[in-house]
């Protein structure tokens, strides 16, 4: 909390604030995919994580059987704090 304060108080007098800002946010809004990866024999699952682009945490889809299957939720990890912050490590 101490160090974020201190950060917010000193960019506040930052005057290249908000295009800084805008830049990064431009920069970083696009969807990101993960290797795929395989799990299983019978059935065979196929596993990778997605980012539509400005989320906080990468979400978890699966396959079954095969990449050409419809893909499933398995966990969106930005659903298990309000702001979006909870992350998982495995």
């Amino acid at each position: 909390e101490q160090q974020v304060d201190i950060c917010d108080a000193y960019l506040s007098q930052c005057s290249a604030r908000d295009t800084i800002y805008g830049a990064l946010e431009e920069n970083l809004n696009f969807p990101r995919y993960g290797v795929p990866f395989r799990k299983g024999e019978n059935p065979v699952i196929y596993c990778y994580s997605y980012n539509s682009g400005l989320q906080n945490q990468s979400v978890l889809y699966y396959h079954a059987d095969s990449l050409d299957a419809p893909r499933t939720l398995l966990l969106d990890p930005n659903t298990l704090s309000e702001d979006g912050t909870t992350s998982l490590k495995g």
